[in-house]
């Protein structure tokens, strides 16, 4: 039989980059949460995604139920835990920095294994799904890509996380 071995690759070699330069605290449905801003980048191609810590969360779950019973399991990142509320103020600049940190590692580490880079759950997550344009499109309009020094960039627009920040973005130090 022969033997089984851990791929890993260099993401920056592959073009793969990925950044969470910063975190916002918004009001959604009433509630204030903590959304993410990541970048992804392939190719010179750069998106930007809204996330929140759970959808990372339950993204680990569908990853890893996607490698059960695979010898790779045992070497995915663990996604940062969860804190009880009781404890850990979620809203403070100190834990949303220190869990944007967290994540943007977790993010990078798990770019450096090709089978997960490849995976449909990694891919859909890290990719916006395509929706019927139903916007009119005339001179006023705005469009959802522009041109920064890199490359093409294309915002991600998510109804449910549009909202009024509460407070500024914490950026990366």
């Amino acid at each position: 039989m022969p033997e089984m071995t851990f791929d890993i690759m260099n993401y920056e070699e592959k073009n793969y980059k990925c950044s969470i330069p910063s975190v916002s605290v918004e009001r959604i449905k009433g509630k204030n949460v903590a959304v993410f801003r990541v970048e992804m980048t392939l190719d010179g191609k750069t998106q930007v995604l809204r996330k929140r810590y759970r959808d990372f969360y339950s993204f680990d779950t569908y990853l890893r139920g996607a490698f059960d019973g695979h010898h790779l399991l045992s070497n995915l990142p663990k996604v940062p835990p969860k804190q009880i509320p009781l404890f850990t103020d979620h809203f403070a600049p100190k834990f949303l920095e220190e869990r944007r940190i967290a994540l943007q590692a977790y993010v990078r580490k798990l770019l450096l294994i090709p089978k997960v880079v490849n995976n449909p759950d990694f891919q859909r997550f890290f990719s916006k799904q395509k929706r019927k344009d139903t916007r009119n499109h005339n001179a006023d309009s705005k469009s959802n890509k522009f041109q920064d020094g890199e490359g093409e960039v294309e915002i991600e627009e998510e109804p449910s996380l549009m909202a009024v920040p509460l407070m500024p973005e914490v950026k990366a130090l």
